[in-house]
């Protein structure tokens, strides 16, 4: 009985997607009266319909949003089945600014969400708003909070999905970067950038999976990117100091990474984009914290933890009045087994499949539907299984 509610429930979400036709949304953007300063005032606001058939706990994060660490495992109590979630979290607002200079234009963004794990679904099923980015630009230079440089947002696929495919490096944190153009189609960044170790300590007495900021140096980036006829390509290189001072422990490890990017353009209705990462500590620049950057030995010593991820992703326009288009994105990753974790239950590999058809019924929106099949292994040897269907409703202002 619960698997024939399961399968009504993604046969309702496909009618939604065929049926539902919102109304259209313009943005705001005016001069301030009296200044030289324009103001640009916008967002999103976006339904989630989600039906998973398999629950990570009661009103869990990763309920919402794909966290490949988090795909219940076989045969665990949080593992209950069939579940239909509706939320609007990831719906945001933003105000911008772009004021003229000698030096040229200053501009800043302050954006804020609602996806919080605070509220409920009792009653207002309320939340509290969050920064995503808070950061001001002039002349090549980058102060304040957004996404990190060792993320390549131009190969991110559309999905609906907020959490990302498996594979994809996804970090927002305070940083100062610098750009500057290399030529008429290449740039060159350093980034200096919010040092924090996630780390596993399941052999001291602190438990497991702390996150110490005991860093004095800032994680280093530098990424060269390049935008030709067919397309965008960049690359990325980082350095870390991995720092545990607490807990009886006192050591330090460096580490270094790299990735490569690109969307490759075949046709003006086919393209590729893909993303492949690899070194030491990418932990929790990955899949929103898959894996650690580093494990504390019983002996106190700081080891960086190694990891490969990556993705490839799919895209074909349709075409039509509607804008119609696909994408079938698949990624994974996989971190090393030192003994320290050889009998945990923590994330050693992870994969994920996603799938999706989106239109555009007028400009300004959005709907989509999208599959998601998710799977993790643990070090112990556990194995656990998602299967989410996600009907998703935008409308931007």
């Amino acid at each position: 009985m619960k698997r024939r509610i399961g399968w009504l429930t993604v046969g309702v979400l496909f009618c939604l997607t065929a049926l539902f036709v919102p109304a259209s949304v313009m943005a705001i953007e005016f001069q301030v009266p009296g200044t030289n300063t324009t103001l640009n005032v916008g967002g999103y606001v976006k339904l989630d319909v989600i039906y998973n058939d398999v629950s990570a706990g009661d009103d869990a994060q990763a309920n919402i949003e794909y966290s490949p660490s988090e795909v219940p495992l076989d045969n665990t109590t949080a593992g209950e089945e069939d579940e239909v979630i509706f939320n609007a979290r990831e719906s945001r607002l933003w105000v911008k600014t772009s004021t003229p200079t000698d030096m040229g234009p200053l501009k800043t963004h302050l954006e804020f969400d609602f996806d919080t794990t605070d509220g409920n679904q009792l009653v207002s099923n309320s939340r509290h708003g969050r920064i995503r980015h808070a950061y001001g630009t002039l002349k090549g230079w980058l102060f304040g909070t957004t996404w990190s440089l060792f993320m390549h947002l131009d190969s991110l696929p559309e999905i609906n999905d907020f959490g990302g495919p498996t594979g994809a490096m996804f970090v927002r944190q305070p940083q100062i970067r610098y750009t500057f153009a290399l030529n008429d189609n290449s740039t060159l960044a350093i980034g200096l950038e919010n040092p924090e170790t996630y780390y596993d300590a399941a052999s001291l007495s602190a438990g497991a999976f702390p996150a110490a900021d005991d860093g004095v140096f800032p994680d280093i980036i530098v990424r060269w990117s390049m935008n030709p006829s067919w397309g965008n390509l960049s690359a990325a290189v980082m350095g870390r100091e991995l720092v545990v001072d607490e807990f009886g422990v006192d050591d330090s490890a460096y580490a270094f990474a790299g990735q490569v990017g690109a969307v490759i353009r075949f046709t003006p209705s086919d393209s590729v984009r893909f993303q492949v990462s690899g070194g030491d500590a990418l932990g929790r620049y990955s899949s929103l914290a898959t894996h650690f950057d580093a494990v504390v030995s019983a002996a106190g010593d700081v080891d960086a933890l190694q990891q490969i991820a990556g993705f490839v992703g799919y895209e074909h326009i349709w075409g039509g009045a509607m804008n119609w288009r696909s994408n079938l994105i698949v990624g994974a990753s996989q971190a090393d087994d030192p003994p320290e974790l050889s009998t945990s239950n923590f994330t050693e590999k992870t994969f994920s499949v996603h799938a999706n058809l989106f239109f555009d019924p007028v400009p300004n929106s959005r709907l989509g539907i999208e599959y998601i099949r998710g799977e993790r292994e643990t070090y112990s040897g556990l194995e656990g299984e998602l299967n989410r269907i996600q009907f998703s409703a935008m409308f931007v202002f």
